[in-house]
């Protein structure tokens, strides 16, 4: 054989005069594909599902630990509760001028956000004597410090380990395996 054959051989090229290829490949691979518009509404889905189980679950640790007096600072979990379609329970044991419920639940709010595949909730008030029971030990309130947001926090972590699992299931509903042939 001469060298020009030797190279048509090696390319897999047509010999010159011939029809015929000196060898050809065929093959076909699966490899999986994800639709990733219905990936991304299932996830969004289910971890808002988690995401709003946690926080049911930081607003009954967190709930109980905060004491009722007149009631201005347990209601600051009302408006996430009413969210979460939760009914609270709270029933002030006195009246004082400038706290009621009804202000607890006025200044305090929550939000639920999403963004780049990052998920948070955030509960937040400005009661006052909440932010210093909360922390400190005050002398007139026997059960301060209440420690609730820690206490609500690692409830809300708790619950996320527990079903974190729920996250991915069903999500094959989103993938699928492609055949493709080479040759």
């Amino acid at each position: 054989m001469d060298a020009e054959s030797d190279d048509s051989i090696q390319s897999g090229k047509r010999l010159r005069g011939s029809r015929k290829t000196m060898f050809s490949l065929t093959g076909y691979f699966k490899w999986f594909h994800i639709d990733e518009t219905k990936f991304k509404r299932l996830i969004d889905a289910r971890i808002n599902n988690i995401l709003e189980g946690a926080a049911r679950e930081f607003v009954r640790k967190a709930y109980g630990h905060v004491p009722v007096d007149t009631g201005m600072a347990r209601s600051a979990f009302t408006p996430l509760a009413h969210h979460l379609n939760m009914s609270l329970n709270i029933t002030p044991k006195r009246t004082r001028k400038g706290k009621s419920p009804t202000l607890g639940e006025q200044q305090s709010s929550f939000k639920f956000e999403s963004k780049d595949y990052i998920y948070s909730f955030t509960f937040s008030t400005k009661v006052f004597h909440y932010y210093l029971n909360e922390q400190y030990k005050i002398g007139t309130v026997l059960s301060s410090p209440w420690s609730s947001i820690p206490i609500g926090l690692s409830g809300a972590i708790g619950y996320i380990r527990r079903h974190h699992s729920e996250m991915l299931s069903h999500m094959s509903t989103s993938l699928s395996w492609k055949t493709y042939k080479l040759g």
